[in-house]
């Protein structure tokens, strides 16, 4: 079932609230059901374009699903052998429609979401290019844009890595596995770090040996993949005989929970290379694990920064989960969507053009830290060097910061997040109701008002 159909249910409880705002702004106008010109569907462009830029990071949900999707078809194929699996699905689709299938179903979310950008470009080529809906709708269709890029950077990494990631989420030791899945819609940034302490028995891959860093938010995975590239080229005569575990490209792989995870800042004696930080998966008793020291060096000490603040950010959520008893780390959708709910963020007022400036700004900051380009979960600068650098546990003051930071910072905020600094959603669609200014001949840029 968790292979079939993944975060769907959370994906339905989102698509619930997104809809009741599309209706909320289709009631807003009285005459929908008569208009005609395009000038007279410009209030109802303006609301359709708040919807989208409000919600767009939040359709990153897809992106789990639609890279879980390559494990879909796995699983279906199991109908072309199993009798029961067949009669099963047979029985649920008694017409033998296409339409009707589970398969059919559940390629739907994947189609959809892809679809948007491009109702969204439509929409702006049929709008006058100086008007405010036209930028609104602009706006809003380079966040789909984004967002659809970045559900096929997942895709991708999951095609690459995927079979690791499951291969690990197995391979946990103990009696119960404390992460059950690693969904891509929970993987908030990848990097290439130099590996400067590894394991001797690499042998010679240990000389400039690199590993990629996947942050979940309920682990670390660390991944060393032995370039092919050289291989290839060979010609297969020429090629030595391998055995199984030869042939295996990935050389190394390392999964570190949430729990067990430390990290800090540190510099070997005797260097000055200010990009180096460790990760540490903590000794257990109980388990009989020893502790584990991975000395990293990143490209630069802004990347190092990224990747920290990023753990740090995870750590401390975990330590508030545990210090509030709250519920465990998969909480309910409807808890998370609530907040969402007839509310929205001060940047989604748009009844001027500096407000759509605003709203510019916001939107770029919510997108600076893309997935594999570092980052910043956290706008604690001070904690690099907080009581946390061993622990991996918030100070009072780490955590008072962690809730006051701006949640346009957070490319992958939790869908409760946004309950602080939101306002009515009745008040955009107040804005909606007002008459609108026509724009001058040549507006000018909303950067203009800073």
């Amino acid at each position: 079932m968790e292979s079939l159909f993944g975060s769907l249910p959370e994906m339905l409880e989102f698509q619930k609230v997104f809809l009741e705002t599309l209706e909320d702004g289709i009631s807003a106008s009285s005459d929908f059901n008569t208009l005609e010109t395009p000038s007279q569907f410009r209030k109802l462009l303006f609301s359709l374009g708040g919807s989208f830029l409000y919600y767009a990071d939040h359709f990153k949900l897809y992106s789990g699903f639609c890279a879980n999707h390559i494990k879909v078809q796995k699983v279906l194929e199991r109908a072309k052998t199993d009798k029961a699996f067949k009669a099963f699905l047979d029985a649920r689709n008694p017409t033998k429609q296409h339409s009707s299938t589970l398969e059919s179903y559940l390629i739907k979310p994947v189609q959809r979401v892809l679809k948007y950008p491009l109702l969204l470009k439509e929409l702006v080529s049929l709008t006058d290019q100086e008007s405010e809906e036209h930028y609104h709708l602009t706006e809003a269709l380079k966040a789909m844009e984004k967002v659809a890029s970045h559900i096929n950077e997942m895709q991708k990494i999951y095609e690459d890595y995927g079979t690791v990631f499951d291969q690990l989420v197995a391979e946990q030791s103990g009696t119960e596995k404390e992460v059950t899945e690693l969904s891509m819609g929970e993987l908030l940034m990848h990097s290439t770090v130099s590996w400067l302490n590894p394991f001797l028995s690499l042998g010679k891959a240990r000389k400039d040996l690199e590993l990629t860093v996947f942050v979940f938010k309920r682990a670390v995975i660390l991944v060393y993949k032995e370039n092919c590239k050289l291989k290839k080229k060979l010609p297969s005569n020429s090629r030595p005989a391998h055995n199984s575990a030869d042939l295996d490209p990935f050389k190394f792989r390392w999964l570190i929970p949430i729990s067990a995870l430390q990290v800090r800042l540190g510099n070997p004696a005797g260097t000055e290379n200010n990009s180096i930080w460790e990760l540490i998966h903590t000794k257990s008793e109980i388990e009989g694990r020893p502790e584990t020291i991975f000395q990293l060096c990143c490209s630069d000490s802004e990347s190092k920064t990224n990747i920290v603040k990023v753990i740090r950010s995870i750590l401390r959520e975990n330590f508030r989960r545990h210090i509030k008893c709250e519920l465990p780390l998969e909480k309910t959708c409807k808890d998370r969507l609530v907040p969402l709910k007839n509310r929205v963020p001060v940047s989604a007022k748009l009844a001027s053009s500096r407000s759509l400036k605003v709203l510019k700004n916001s939107s770029s900051n919510e997108w600076t830290g893309e997935t594999g380009k570092g980052t910043l979960l956290d706008s604690d600068e001070g904690s690099l060097s907080s009581g946390t650098q061993s622990s991996g546990c918030p100070t009072a003051e780490g955590r008072q910061d962690s809730k006051t930071a701006s949640p346009g910072k957070y490319p992958h905020p939790g869908l409760a997040d946004f309950a602080d600094n939101l306002i009515k959603e009745s008040d955009i669609l107040k804005r909606a109701k007002q008459p609108f200014h026509t724009p001058n001949a040549h507006p000018q840029h909303p950067s203009a008002f800073w």
